[in-house]
This record gives C-alpha cells, structure tokens and sequence, in this order.
C-alpha cells in the first residue's frame, strides 16, 4: 500500500485537540466532530454503459483542480476513487440520474466538488450493546469519516445551457484498528482489520465460538426445538431430520457429496445426523441456460451415488467448503434435497420449512449476489489508507485506518446486503427469520446471528436482536390470547409487521406467495392458538382485515386468496391508522361475523388455500370514493355521502374509475368501532368497501373488497342505521 501525498496527509492527520473531542468521557454530542474545510474538485468520466451492466465505469481524470491537491496515486486517492464507483454502483449517485443521462451512448462527464471533511463519533442509537469487560455505554460508539460535498453530471456533447444533473455527495469512511493498538484503544475504535480469505483460520475460530458460546450460554430461546419440546415433556430428544440431506465429505478422501436419505444413515448417532447446515440463497433466473442443480426421479439415484463437485454451482461448491470448514458432516439444500419433479414431494418438504431452518445446527445466508452461480466465499479486498497521527506519548506510534462504509446511516448488516437480490426474494424472508443461528455473508463482512445476538466479523461487539425475533421463535402460550391483554397485542402487532416487511419482497412463482411463509405462520399459531386464514387470524380478524395497499397493487390473473386477504393482490400493504396497543380497550363491533374460514389447496394447512369465505350480517350503505391528492408515491381517497367528506378510504386497486380527479361507487359495510377506553364511545370507526361479482353462494350475493373506509368522528353512522340488515359472503 502506498503512503499518503502530502495533501492527503495534512487533510487526515488527528492531532491530540482532536483526540479530545473523538475519545469516551463525555455525552456525545455535535461538539464531538472533527470538522474542517477542504476543497477537493475532482473531475471525472463516467463511460457508457455497457449491455448488461447498471452502472457507468467512474474514471477520475483529474485531480488537481481544487487547494486540496491530491496526488491520484497515494493509497488514500485509491480509496476515494473506489469509493466514489462503490456509491455509483450502490445507486447513491446512480439512482438519481435521469435515465437519459444515465445511458448516453458518449457517456457523462462529472465535477465533484467536496468542501467539508469531519471525524465523528457514532452512537447506534435504540440497540442495546454489549462487550465483554465493558460498562455503562462504553461500547455504544463507532467512529466514522466523512467527506460531504456536490457533484455535477452531464452527458459530453452537452450545450452549456443542456441537460444536467446536480448530486448532494455524502461518502462515509469507518476507523478501524488492531485490538491491541495504542490508538485504537486510546480512542476506544471498536473496528477490526477484515480477513483476506472469509474462511481463514481466523474466521473459522471465531465462528466456532461464536456457536459455542451459544450452546452453552443462551439456554432455551437457542436450542432447537426438538431440545425444547423433549425437555418439556422429560422424554428423550429426538432431532428432527430433513428426509434427505447432502453428506458434504471431507474433501480429502470424499472428494464428492452425496445425497442421503437420513432414516438410512445407521452408522452414527442421532444427534450427529442431527447436526445438520442448511443454505438460504438466490436461485437466480430458472430457465434452460441456468446452471442450478436439481434432484429429480431420474437423477435420485445419481446424487445418491455422487454428486460430482465442479458440477455445483459455486454458491453450493462455498456452503460445502463452509460445512467440512465447520466440521459440519450434513447439508441440506432446497433444489437438491427436495425432488423438483415431484408435486407431493414438494409440498411435503416445502410445508416443513419451519422446522428445517429452525433446527439446522447453523444456516448459511448467501446474502450477495443474484444467483447461485456467483458464490459468497470470495473477499472483496477494498483499498484502505492510514491515518496520520500527530500526538504524545506512546499514542503516536498506534495505526488507524479508513475503508469505505457503504449506505451510511444503515445498520451494519443492512449496509452490507441491502444491494443484494437475496433481501428481495420472498422465500429468503422467512428462511432468515425462521433459523435458529445464521452466518451471513455480505459484500464485504461475514455476521452471525442467533435468538439471542447479532454479531459481526469485524468488531467485538454484540447487539441484542429485536422483538420480531420473538415472534416467531417462542414455544407455545400458556392460555389463549386475550385480543385486549397488552402483552397478547404485541403478539397480533409483530404478525402484521412480517406481513408488512413481507410484501416488499418478489417471488418467481406468484402463487408461492402463502406458501413462501407458511413456516412463519406456522410458528405464530403455536402462540396465538388461532385459526389461520390465508395470512389473517380469526381471533383477530377485525384488526387483520384492515390492511392497506401502499402504492401500485395489482391482483394475479388465478386464485390465489379471498378478497380479503392481503396474499390476494401482488404489492406492498402496511395496516395504517391503528395497531394494537395498550390504548384498545374494546372493539364494539357494527356487523356479526357469521362465519370466516379458507380451504387449503394442498396439504399444508398455512400454504396455498382454494377457497376463502367470510360470511356477515350488517348494513350496507352506497357510497362514492374520491382522489383528492397523490403525493408522488401515494394517492389519497375520501369517502361522500351526499356530497360531503365523511371519512378516509383505502382502494385496493386503483380502478379506471379513480385515476386522477375520478370518483367510484361502492358499498360500504361498518365493522367495527374501536375505543380507546371502555367507558367512551370514541375511537376509530371502520368498514370495508365492497363490490358484488354477481354470483351468489347459497341464497347469499357474494360480493369482494376492493377497500377499506375509517369514518371522521363527527361523520353521521346513522346512515347505515336507514338500511335494513342482511347476509352478504365475502369471498
């Protein structure tokens, strides 16, 4: 690694005043950066793009343009070079562009200007953090680099007065250092060097005990659950097993893997079959030219025999080395050890994804990249620069460092995936959430999760993990739920929050979109002891009903739920206005719920459904739905009767009827008043909004959602009292 110039080494270096405001002692505030001028003006080329390729190449063409004359080739110019094409492709910069500008066939020209530099402390403020030998928040802080400025963008051939592009710039830079470093624990920097090689023995040593401090001290909530359930019940545990799994070998003397059918496997002990890895990634596109492997009727008994290492795709090829890496002798992956061919296999498997990802031993989280072909074992060894000390005593001769810091202002797991496709797939969501330990690898770090902490390569810090986590990972209740008990609402809250967070996610196969989170479901029903129906909860169905759709929905051409659930539409939905919470004392109902219930289509009773019906008795009034406003993202609704606003409404779909300045008519059935304490008659009053299909069930009209209405508080209910009740099916 080269030296800095001597303009980036006077524009870096700490000196002992600026060591006062970075180190532990006082609260953190605003007093505690590092700020200076600088004046760094570099211009740059961006080539076209390339087919196949998003982002433009970043060429910096010239460096001495500002007072801060950098030199273009000390070790701090690479890092700033590769750091400003990192945000290109990260979509900092590239998202912002105007798609014309960002495929001129000349390519663009670029000025980025940065005129401010500051060293901060960073506090990751709302997570609980520890480390071993640390007090009071000690271990709170990181601290980061940051170079802020503008940039300016436009295509080559551009007129003076053309077409172009102005950028806010923000680059962030994280401190790291030795454990043992002078400097480093002066400033108490809690980053670490990364490995060269992810599985170095290093990293290898430290994910093991990171697995073994888990089994020893994180009691109940890390165990599997056939641990926790052969407890309870003072019986002898019995692991659970995949029906197949990958037997990975040694590498040595079992050059190949082979698949296994685990009733078979007579020369080891239970709990060793038992210790199994499983591996969450990216399919990638399926179709002729891809190169996953598969288990089907006619290559069973081939996988059984070997299956042959340089025909797996690299992301299988890493989590085999991984696995012989950890000592772990079995692995399971969904293509291989599920037969493709097989409906009823499929389903069988697919319906235990619950207990395969919760009892693996570990699950390995390939996290980057966009199929199973690109692999998740190779480092990406980013340049890096020192930072020049100017302090006494023994301080002066400690070594900090600066590497990039991707997406600042993410967490540093979030930092690391959130440009991966892994994070979008629908499958992946309840993979991650389901396992009972995780190692993930990102871009550039590897983190390891379990029920109890989150944890990253490079530092020795440990965050508690979040309340979803408990959602899903809980043995059964003690009673049933109570829908007003606080400490039961929570439990209806974290359900529709992975819902939420869910339907931000893509699926290949649309109709998987109930059975990519049947594990999950499957896991809250041994909690809340309700009925499940097709993403909702029948002893919380007044609240489950009243999502919302959030953006452009668009509904799949077959069946795939009831109108009134959410699985019904493709598109993201958030239940707004109300949650559960302390404040809900009462939910005095405005219609009788008859009957509520879906049919599944398979044999999981959380997958896919083929039928939904929920059965009322209520009022319906006619009402009509205006637009009145759409702030870029979301169209806002209101409901009229009789020419006046009487409530908000939620469409579900936007019709023809409700473009822009447009008004539909639909029916609207009241459901419930919720209150906010038992002796008021005040709250939040909400319905659905209904249209007949024009098909009956029985003697009954069906009708189906196409919304969701909540009324102002002065808006006459009355209204619905003019109308005489009936039965109406929502199907």
């Amino acid at each position: 690694m080269s030296s800095l110039c001597p303009a980036s080494s006077s524009m870096l270096i700490l000196r002992d005043e600026d060591l006062h405001k970075l180190r532990f002692g006082r609260p953190l505030s605003l007093e505690d950066n590092v700020s200076r001028d600088i004046d760094i003006k570099l211009s740059c080329n961006l080539s076209p793009n390339l087919p196949g390729s998003s982002n433009p190449k970043l060429y910096v063409m010239e460096w001495e343009n500002g007072k801060t004359q950098l030199c273009g080739a000390c070790s701090f110019c690479d890092l700033l070079a590769d750091s400003m094409q990192q945000s290109l492709n990260a979509c900092v910069i590239g998202s912002k562009l105007d798609p014309t500008l960002h495929s001129h066939p000349l390519g663009l020209e670029a000025t980025m200007h940065f005129d401010k530099l500051m060293y901060r402390r960073e506090r990751r403020i709302g997570l609980d953090i520890i480390e071993e030998g640390l007090s009071n928040q000690e271990g709170w802080d990181f601290h980061t680099l940051h170079l802020i400025g503008k940039g300016l963008i436009k295509p080559k051939d551009a007129a003076p007065d053309g077409k172009f592009k102005q950028l806010d710039l923000w680059l962030a830079f994280d401190l790291f250092g030795e454990y043992d470093d002078t400097a480093v624990n002066l400033l108490k920097v809690r980053r670490r060097p990364l490995c060269d090689s992810r599985l170095s023995d290093k990293n290898v040593a430290k994910i093991s005990d990171w697995i073994r401090e888990c089994d020893e001290s994180h009691g109940r909530r890390c165990r599997t659950n056939s641990n926790i359930e052969g407890n309870e019940r003072g019986s002898k545990v019995i692991p659970f097993r995949p029906i197949r799994l990958i037997d990975v070998g040694d590498g040595l003397h079992d050059e190949h893997p082979r698949l296994v059918i685990t009733s078979a496997i007579h020369n080891a002990s239970p709990n060793e079959v038992g210790k199994y890895m499983a591996l969450s990634y990216c399919w990638g596109p399926v179709d002729k030219t891809s190169k996953l492997l598969t288990t089907t009727h006619d290559t069973i008994g081939l996988r059984s025999e070997k299956i042959v290492f340089s025909t797996m795709p690299q992301t299988f090829q890493d989590a085999v080395n991984v696995a012989r890496k950890l000592g772990i002798q079995y692995l399971w992956i969904d293509s291989l050890c599920i037969i493709q061919d097989d409906a009823q296999d499929w389903q069988i498997e697919s319906s235990k994804m619950a207990e395969i990802f919760s009892n693996a031993h570990l699950t390995i989280i390939a996290a980057t990249g966009s199929s199973c072909n690109d692999g998740f074992l190779t480092q990406r060894s980013g340049p890096y620069c020192m930072v020049p000390l100017s302090i006494e005593g023994a301080a002066s001769e400690g070594q900090l460092s600066l590497r990039f810091r991707p997406h600042w202002g993410r967490s540093d797991k979030m930092a690391e995936i959130v440009d991966g496709r892994w994070i979008t797939r629908g499958w992946t969501f309840q993979e991650e959430r389901l396992a009972r330990r995780a190692l993930i690898f990102g871009k550039n770090k590897l983190f390891f999760n379990c029920r109890a902490l989150e944890r990253s390569e490079d530092t020795e810090m440990s965050v508690f993990r979040p309340r979803w986590v408990l959602a899903v990972t809980e043995g059964p209740t003690d009673r049933l739920l109570d829908p007003k008990d606080a400490a039961s609402l929570g439990r209806w809250n974290d359900w529709q929050t992975l819902c939420t967070h869910y339907t931000f996610r893509e699926l290949t196969f649309p109709s998987d979109k109930l059975p990519a989170i049947s594990g999950i479901a499957s896991k809250t029903a041994k909690k809340v002891e309700s009925e499940y129906l097709a993403g909702l909860w029948k002893t919380n169905i007044v609240h489950d009903l009243f999502w919302a759709t959030k953006g452009v929905a668009t509904k799949p051409k077959n069946y795939r739920a009831p109108s009134w659930s959410w699985a019904s539409l493709d598109g993201r939905i958030v239940w707004p206005y109300w949650q559960h919470d302390s404040k809900c004392a009462e939910c005095i109902m405005r219609c009788t719920v008859l009957d509520v219930r879906t049919a599944p289509s398979g044999l999981d009773p959380y997958g896919a459904v083929k039928d939904g019906v929920l059965k009322v008795q209520g009022a319906l009034a006619e009402m009509k739905v205006a637009w009145v406003s759409y702030d870029g993202f979301q169209h806002t609704w209101r409901l009229i009767q009789e020419g006046k606003y009487i409530g908000r409404a939620n469409v579900d779909i936007e019709s023809e009827e409700l473009k822009i300045g447009g008004q539909a008519t639909y029916q609207a059935l009241l459901v419930a008043l919720c209150t906010l304490s038992e002796d008021s008659n005040s709250g939040l009053t909400r319905g659905l909004l209904l249209e007949k299909n024009g098909r009956k069930r029985g003697d009954d009209d069906e009708f189906e959602r196409v919304g969701t209405f909540d009324l102002y508080d002065d808006a006459p209910q009355g209204i619905w009292e003019s109308h005489a009740e009936g039965t109406i099916v929502i199907i």
